[in-house]
C-alpha cells in the first residue's frame, strides 16, 4: 500500500492509504463504525506526534511519523540517551493531558465503548492508551523510559543513530 503524507521543518507525517480503505469498507459496512474508527485514529496520531515533538525539541534532528490502520512509529534520529525516557513518556503524557481535558469539560470514561458517545469514546481512548504505555514492560514506552533511564549517561553515544519510540 502506498503512503500520503507531509513535512514540516524536520518533522515528516506520514498515513498508510490503507487507513482510508479501512475507514470507507467500515462505514460501507455499518455507517457509525467508518467515523468512530477515525476519532480512534486520531489518539493514535495525537500519541505519535507528540514523541516526535519531544525529541525535535530535546535535541533529535529528525522525526518521521507513520500511522498504519492499527498502530503507529515515531522514528527518531540523533537522539541522546538519556532524553529518550522523555520522549518516550510524551506519548503516554499527551494521551493523558487531552483525558484529563476531557474529564475537566464533564465527560466520564465508559466501558461501553459500542454506544458511547463520541466525547466519551475519545476520553476512554486516551485514558486507555496513556495507561497502558506506561506499563514498563518490553517495547511499549514504559519499557523504554524504563531501559533509557537505566543505562549509563553518553551524550555522545547515539549522535548518528536511529531509534523507534513506538
Amino acid at each position: 500500500m502506498g503512503w500520503l503524507g507531509f513535512s514540516i521543518g524536520r518533522l515528516r507525517v506520514e498515513f498508510s492509504v490503507g487507513i482510508a480503505l479501512l475507514a470507507a469498507v467500515l462505514w460501507w459496512l455499518r455507517p457509525p463504525l467508518g467515523p468512530r474508527y477515525l476519532l480512534l485514529l486520531s489518539v493514535l496520531c495525537a500519541h505519535e506526534l507528540a514523541h516526535a515533538l519531544v525529541s525535535l525539541r530535546l535535541g533529535g534532528t529528525r522525526a518521521v511519523v507513520k500511522i498504519w490502520p492499527y498502530f503507529g512509529r515515531a522514528d527518531v534520529e540523533s537522539m541522546p540517551d538519556r532524553r529518550e525516557a522523555w520522549v518516550a513518556l510524551a506519548g503516554p503524557s499527551a494521551n493523558l493531558v487531552i483525558a484529563g481535558g476531557l474529564a475537566l469539560a464533564g465527560l466520564r470514561p465508559t466501558l461501553e465503548l459500542a454506544t458511547a458517545e463520541p466525547g466519551t469514546l475519545l476520553l476512554t481512548a486516551h485514558l486507555a492508551m496513556g495507561t497502558l504505555n506506561l506499563i514498563p514492560f518490553g517495547p511499549i514506552d514504559g519499557g523504554r523510559a524504563w531501559r533509557a533511564w537505566r543505562r549509563p549517561s553518553d551524550k555522545d553515544s547515539s549522535h548518528g543513530s536511529s531509534r523507534r519510540v513506538c
